[in-house]
């Protein structure tokens, strides 16, 4: 039984049924971002809190102890963008942000996620264990 309908959508009305799994897949990509977010910036020991179902992880820092990972916002991102030190990293970034969103005006309005995808990405490329791909 349809809960509503939307306009021009493709694959049909949303149930009640549908609605919460969808909620479900969004929670569970958004965690496997900040999973994969926590790595790129050097959080180890990654899991998820058997209580609260959320990602945790040790940040590297004078404590060892299981902190939450930070709630993936635009926020987060522009946290996260200051993060690069090496010489080249901003600008594979941006030059990879500019090819998931199509133009230099859309990367001024870039999306969290389309921010999330070019630094992990940027991220992975720059892995200390790995050379620079050029």
């Amino acid at each position: 039984m349809p809960v509503f309908e939307r306009p021009g959508d493709m694959f049909g009305p949303v149930t009640r049924t549908n609605m919460t799994t969808e909620k479900k897949e969004l929670k569970l990509d958004e965690n496997r971002t900040r999973i994969r977010l926590a790595e790129a910036i050097g959080w180890t020991s990654l899991c998820m809190d058997g209580m609260s179902g959320e990602p945790i992880g040790k940040f590297p820092s004078v404590y060892d102890t299981f902190e939450y990972l930070p709630l993936f916002t635009l926020d987060l991102m522009h946290e996260a963008e200051k993060s690069f030190t090496k010489s080249g990293q901003r600008v594979e970034y941006v030059n990879k942000l500019f090819r998931i969103c199509g133009s230099w005006e859309a990367c001024a309005f870039a999306t969290k996620g389309q921010r999330a995808n070019a630094f992990i990405e940027t991220m992975n490329n720059w892995n200390p264990r790995h050379e620079p791909k050029h």
